[in-house]
């Protein structure tokens, strides 16, 4: 006999945001649902390590200094 077992996806975790400061201690904020996770986001992001503002700006190598959830 064949039985059909129901799956259900589990319910998602809640994201909480977090504020990454890098070693020239400029920030940005991520979505993420613990530390491990926002430092992912970020380590993931094509290019981590090199940032720049604009297009015209030259790239530069930062590295996370701190992450700290932010609470509103």
């Amino acid at each position: 006999m064949n039985e059909t077992k129901n799956m259900r996806n589990l319910p998602a975790t809640p994201e909480a945001t977090w504020q990454i400061t890098f070693d020239n201690d400029s920030t940005i904020f991520i979505a993420g649902r613990d530390e491990e996770h926002a430092r992912r986001v970020v380590e993931n992001n094509k290019g981590f390590s090199r940032w720049r503002r604009t297009p015209e700006c030259e790239w530069v190598t930062r590295t996370i200094k701190k992450i700290e959830r932010v609470t509103w």
